[in-house]
Formats: structure tokens, sequence, C-alpha cells
């Protein structure tokens, strides 16, 4: 029985497309879209004179921390990203960020503006808006819901 549009079918296959187009620009820097969202945050917290370490990626990116380490592992071989010592934990190393990928993180956010305008192309400046919204509040009544299921037991 057909009950109409399949929004979560097509929003999987706008996020594969997405990503798949970001992957494709990126390889000219050697980087993937996880790496360079890595460098974004890390990039980020710099400005702020935050430092950034291994669990906070973990944290933010609620990802395991074999993961994080074998990104960072690529990253760090790739010229990426530099681990120094910690000026307040010497047990811990922070992670900064090389020439490198302070000129590969520029050239992400402009291939990320450029696919969001292709991705946005005929749309006008309310609609683009519009969608935006859409997207979050379909996004926050699904975690509500999950959320509200996981509270329950």
């Amino acid at each position: 029985m057909d009950t109409g549009p399949h929004f979560g079918q097509q929003i999987k296959h706008l996020s594969i497309a997405f990503e798949q187009a970001i992957n494709h620009s990126l390889a000219t820097q050697g980087l993937t879209n996880a790496q360079s969202v890595f460098l974004g945050f890390i990039s980020f917290n710099e400005k702020k004179g935050v430092a950034v370490h291994a669990k906070e990626l973990a944290k933010h990116f609620k990802l395991k921390n074999s993961t994080v380490s074998g990104i960072l592992q690529r990253l760090e071989k790739s010229g990426f990203i530099e681990f120094v010592p910690d000026e307040n934990d010497h047990r811990l190393k922070r992670v900064i960020l090389t020439q490198k990928a302070k000129e590969a993180h520029a050239y992400s956010f402009q291939i990320f503006d450029e696919l969001e305008k292709k991705m946005l192309k005929g749309f006008t400046e309310d609609e683009a808006n519009l969608f935006y919204l859409f997207l979050m509040r379909a996004a926050d009544n699904i975690r509500v819901d999950y959320l509200s299921e996981i509270k329950r037991g």
C-alpha cells in the first residue's frame, strides 16, 4: 500500500549524494568528508583558544575512541595535524592543525558553500530558509521521540 512520498528515503539519497560530492572534491586535498569535519572542529576551537584532545572529538561527534584515533592517525600521517603536550596536563596530547590543514580547511569551506548553492539552485531565499527549518523540525521530532523511548526503557 503506497502511503505517499517517502521522505526518509529521499533524505538518505540527498545525504549520500552530498557526501559523495564532497568526498570527490576533497580527494584532491587528500581528505575525506569525515576528516574535513574534524579539521573544522579543531579549527573552530583553536580560534577560540580552546585546546582539543581526542576525547573531545569522540564526545562531540559521538564516536568511539578507536574511530577517532584512526581518523587522527590518518590525519597525522598525511601531515594535517600534530600532537603536542598539553600545557595544563602533560599526560594529554593536544591536537593542532598544520598549515597544510588550514589551507585544506579553507578549501573545504569553499566546496561546502558551492555544493549548498548547487543543492538550492532554483530555490528562493524564503524557500531555502523554510527548507532548513523543515529539516531541523523533522530532526527534532525524531530526536524527541527517540529520546523518550530511551528514557522509558
